[in-house]
């Protein structure tokens, strides 16, 4: 709680401070975003699981890269604010994209594909228009009540 001063110094009633409706602090989710990360740069190791009965869809390739990278931005996204920070969290995870493909190419059982880092960035834009989304209906809907 805070106090807001009124006429002539004297002070007027108490006003609760904004309150901030985050499920983490930000260090947590950047610590949850590293987690991530490191879990998909150790994921072409790890033996592929395959998902029984009408799950078996999920191990499709391009539906994970979409899946990560729209965890990645929401994630990376949380642990920032600004429209800025948003931006620049889109070229980065994009780019982190292409560099892990580039990365695969490297690698003997594995290969580079341009669809995979499509796919990341149709993750990447799918969370940020959702986010905007839900920015916009928050506003128009604050903007209502007063």
């Amino acid at each position: 709680m805070y106090r807001k001063e009124g006429r002539e110094g004297e002070m007027a009633e108490n006003i609760p401070e904004p309150v901030r409706h985050r499920l983490f602090n930000k260090t947590t989710y950047k610590i949850l975003f590293f987690s991530f990360i490191a879990f998909l740069l150790l994921s072409p190791v790890l033996p592929e699981i395959h998902l029984p009965g009408p799950f078996h869809i999920l191990t499709y390739d391009k539906f994970q890269h979409v899946g990560a990278f729209f965890i990645l931005s929401l994630l990376l996204n949380r642990a920032s604010d600004t429209f800025n920070h948003r931006s620049r969290n889109i070229i980065a995870l994009f780019l982190f994209g292409i560099l892990v493909e580039v990365a695969q190419s490297f690698m003997p059982h594995r290969g580079a594909d341009i669809f995979d880092a499509l796919a990341d960035l149709a993750g990447i834009v799918l969370f940020q228009l959702l986010f905007s989304l839900y920015l916009y209906r928050k506003k128009y809907k604050y903007n209502l009540k007063y």
